[in-house]
Formats: structure tokens, C-alpha cells, sequence
């Protein structure tokens, strides 16, 4: 009876590291869009249009696959989950707004997620991405605007909430194994939120 050779046994728990920490960082997004798609306490007309097509969009990207290439799953989901941090910003629930540290605590571990699910990601070597690149020139702009004195604290917070939340969805359509799954079917449902709610 052959043993398992040292390097699988020292590879397996990095893999169950890794499934558990996507799927903890997949509940912490799914409580963000669902979250902030429910809970924000107003939704402008102008969101809401622009959520309905974001989500005929993404439903024709899921549903057809790659027949439908063009529509780029990840740039949808980054105007969605930016569209509700900016809700969220400018119209959080009485809940944040009495107790902001919720917000902080959730971004902490929403970081602390990303970081683990990358640390132990196995057979991936690090790469460098277009969000990188696009962190990078958020950063320079921010630090151009703060000298400027152009660059208020909500400016700031938000900045930073998109860079944790960009990266989060970073991690989660990498680790994706099917279109439909707890991260897609939560920006859909955040989606369809969004948009009934700013048409009534």
C-alpha cells in the first residue's frame, strides 16, 4: 500500500484553507450587496435604471456563458459592487450611521479574508492584474487630490472600501467554478433590489 508522498500531505490543508476562506469571503460579499441593496435608506432614479440594465446584462452573461463574451463579467461586477458602496456612503441605514465601527469591523475582515484565501491559494503563482494596475492609479490620484486639498475623508473612506471590495470580487471570480453561485446570484439579487426599489 503506497503512503501519500509528504508534499500532498502538506498540500492538502492549504486547498481546504483555501475553499473555506473563499467561501467565508463569498458569505461577506453576498451580506454586502444584499445588505446594502436592502438597507440603504434611499435609492436615485439614475441608480435604479442603471442597476435593471446591469442586470439584463449580467443575466444574459449567465445564462448564455461564453456565447455572450463581449459582456465582461468582471467589469459588471465591479460597477455593481461600487454603485452599492456609493449607496452606502451617501445613504447608509440608521444602523451604520449610529454605529460606524460595524463598517470598519466588516472591511477588517472582509481584508483579513482576502489575504488568507491568497496566502494559501494552491498552484497559483502571484500575477499581476488589471486591477493592480487600477489600484495603483486610484492611489496616485487620491494622493494627488490630497495634495491639492481636493480629497475630503468620505472621498477617502470610499477609495478604501472599493480597493478591499474590488479585491474581494477579485478573489471570488477566480476561484469561481461555475457561473452560478453564491457571489453571481448575490450581485443579481442586489441588482434586481436596486432596481425595484428606486422605481417606487
Amino acid at each position: 500500500m503506497r503512503r501519500p508522498s509528504i508534499s500532498r500531505l502538506k498540500r492538502a490543508p492549504s486547498r481546504r484553507s483555501t475553499r473555506s476562506d473563499v467561501a467565508a469571503g463569498l458569505r461577506l460579499l453576498a451580506v454586502f450587496l444584499l445588505g446594502g441593496a436592502l438597507f440603504s435608506t434611499q435609492i436615485p432614479r439614475d441608480v435604479s435604471v442603471a442597476a435593471a440594465v446591469l442586470f439584463l446584462l449580467l443575466s444574459l452573461r449567465l445564462i448564455a456563458g461564453y456565447r455572450f463574451w463581449f459582456l465582461f463579467l468582471r467589469l459588471i461586477v465591479f460597477i455593481a459592487v461600487a454603485s452599492i458602496a456609493y449607496l452606502l456612503e451617501l445613504y447608509p441605514p440608521a444602523l451604520l450611521q449610529t454605529h460606524g465601527e460595524l463598517a470598519y469591523f466588516y472591511y477588517l475582515l472582509l481584508a483579513i479574508g482576502i489575504v488568507l484565501a491568497i496566502r494559501y491559494s494552491s498552484e497559483r503563482n502571484f500575477e499581476v492584474t488589471p486591477l493592480d494596475y487600477l489600484v495603483v492609479l486610484i492611489v496616485i490620484a487620491l494622493a494627488l487630490l490630497s495634495e491639492g486639498g481636493y480629497a475630503n475623508p468620505s472621498l477617502v473612506r470610499l477609495v478604501v472600501q472599493l480597493i478591499v471590495l474590488f479585491y474581494a470580487a477579485e478573489v471570488a471570480i477566480k476561484h469561481m467554478q461555475s457561473r452560478w453561485n453564491v457571489f453571481t446570484s448575490s450581485v443579481l439579487g442586489a441588482l434586481a433590489i436596486l432596481s425595484v426599489r428606486g422605481m417606487l
